[in-house]
């Protein structure tokens, strides 16, 4: 009964953590939509440097790598 009740905790564990980090997981169509904004930004005449944070914030709140 012990080892029973011992697995069982063990895997309600595995399943909340796997469940927390795929939680934590950017999709990726987020990323996609920062750089086309990035694109966006610099088509409509803007400067490279502004444009580049704005893409470098949006990916960071998005949860994506910033490079």
């Amino acid at each position: 009964m012990k080892k029973f009740r011992t697995l069982t905790l063990a895997a309600a564990a595995i399943a909340l953590f796997s469940g927390a980090l795929a939680s934590n997981a950017a999709s990726p169509g987020a990323c996609s939509t920062c750089f086309k904004k990035y694109q966006a930004c610099m088509a409509n005449g803007g400067n490279y440097y502004t444009c580049y944070e704005q893409y470098e914030t949006c990916l960071y709140y998005a949860g994506c790598m910033v490079p």
